[in-house]
């Protein structure tokens, strides 16, 4: 009978493992794997309406708005002037690292938790953002991921489903 039950609990204590081994392995949502036009910031929702505008083969912008006002009926949460590009087409990158001159990341946010407008540069403590798409007025994604200089995390998905020219 020992037999067996130390057999039982060398059994348990493996699977425990197993399980913890799991949970430690499984991987970090990411904006990706968010619904399309949701900001999470800090664990706060917000549903985004976001466009897209054509200004030249060498400049389209995105820019999006909460559809959560405040009590005057402005946007909670903006996120606007994000510059694309032709080099920033169908890539991911750390825009508080990236040295290139042709990929100036001019974007940021204001409203609710941001205030006044606040740069991604000078906000964040890490910041990723993909952009995917092509500039010929067919939809953009935006996805970022980052965590802010107070410590908490953001996490966006932008899908555009208008241009204006």
């Amino acid at each position: 009978m020992k037999k067996i039950f130390s057999i039982l609990m060398v059994a348990f204590a493996m699977t425990a493992m197993v399980a913890c081994d799991e949970k430690e392995n499984e991987p970090e949502s990411t904006a990706s794997d968010l619904a399309d036009n949701t900001l999470v910031y800090d664990g706060t929702t917000y549903h985004m309406d976001a466009v897209q505008s054509f200004y030249h083969t060498g400049l389209t912008t995105v820019d999006a708005v909460s559809q959560e006002t405040d009590g005057e009926g402005r946007p909670m949460v903006e996120f606007g002037r994000l510059h694309i590009r032709p080099t920033m087409w169908n890539k991911t990158v750390d825009v508080l690292t990236v040295n290139n001159d042709e990929e100036t990341w001019q974007c940021g946010f204001e409203g609710g938790p941001f205030g006044e407008y606040s740069d991604v540069t000078e906000s964040f403590s890490a910041c990723k953002i993909g952009i995917k798409g092509n500039n010929d007025g067919t939809p953009v994604t935006v996805t970022l991921d980052g965590t802010l200089k107070n410590g908490k995390t953001l996490q966006m998905k932008l899908v555009t489903n208008s241009q204006y020219k």
